[in-house]
């Protein structure tokens, strides 16, 4: 294989780092690699400066990958949702000078163009939704984007301040008093999303979807690893919310091989979910792993 259609992918969001090298003729991703999960307990505006060390071990490991498989051509990108400039230009003189590496900072308006490109351009499946009304649901540290495409159209996107960080801070509020926090959480996450009852009400007889992006809880267990996207049934979808709301964190860390950093975003995603079917009144879930 020519050297020359291979690219390195690096991108660093508030989780992790990633790496893929890609053919870019025939996207076949030829290999794969992530350094170690940030601390998720750490303040998400500082996050990088706390964990700098980890980053610059891990580009190092990246560089050396690129070597062996021969690529010149590679590409760092990073998510710049939770810091400011002056810090961005502080972390990219920093990293460029400690392992050579140039990062190009994403706004969250490009972040969010990017998610959405990825399902309209790399999905076959997403052209059997042509007809349809689809919604593409994103959870993320910062906050919940929703998009919403009409016959593969793009109308409209939504940043609703309710990421899990938002979340995270709240439960641990609820820790020391004797108020259910689910019910609370619950509460929250009506209190954020109802503004958009009436923008998102679906009408009688309508063909709706509503696509969960990068839900890793659920895609462990029901999104093949080959597939991109595929279908969950709606009562599937209650049987496990069902059982999750109530669960310990040890049944949420075996029931979907989750980090333990990350269980806490189990049931506020479902509970996210559950109240955006309802409003979409969408008729069919799907799964898809391509984000960003």
């Amino acid at each position: 294989m020519s050297v020359k259609k291979l690219f390195g992918i690096i991108y660093m969001s508030t989780t992790n780092l990633e790496l893929m090298i890609v053919n870019l003729k025939t996207h076949e991703v030829l290999e794969r690699a992530a350094s170690a999960n940030f601390r998720q307990d750490l303040d998400k505006s500082r996050i990088y400066q706390h964990e700098l060390d980890k980053i610059v071990f891990s580009l190092s490991g990246f560089a050396q990958l690129l070597k062996d498989y021969g690529v010149t051509r590679h590409c760092f990108w990073a998510s710049q949702q939770l810091i400011d400039d002056v810090t961005a230009r502080y972390l990219s003189e920093q990293l460029f000078v400690r392992t050579g590496f140039q990062v190009r900072w994403l706004n969250t308006s490009q972040i969010n163009y990017y998610r959405a490109l990825s399902l309209i351009g790399h999905t076959r499946t997403f052209g059997t939704l042509s007809g349809k009304t689809a919604y593409l649901l994103y959870i993320g540290s910062a906050a919940v984007t929703l998009f919403h495409f009409q016959k593969q159209r793009f109308m409209q996107a939504w940043n609703i301040g309710l990421g899990h960080l938002e979340i995270n801070r709240l439960a641990q509020a609820l820790r020391t008093t004797a108020n259910d926090p689910n019910e609370i959480i619950h509460d929250y996450i009506a209190s954020k999303l109802d503004y958009l009852k009436e923008d998102l009400a679906g009408k009688d007889g309508e063909d709706t979807a509503l696509i969960l992006q990068d839900n890793s809880a659920l895609n462990n267990l029901y999104l093949p690893p080959d597939s991109r996207l595929t279908e969950l049934p709606l009562i599937k979808f209650r049987e496990e919310l069902s059982s999750a709301v109530e669960a310990s964190s040890q049944y949420l860390l075996d029931r979907y091989h989750v980090e333990e950093s990350r269980v806490t975003r189990v049931v506020p995603g479902f509970l996210i979910t559950r109240r955006l079917l309802r409003y979409t009144q969408a008729n069919q879930l799907f799964l898809t792993r391509l984000n960003i």
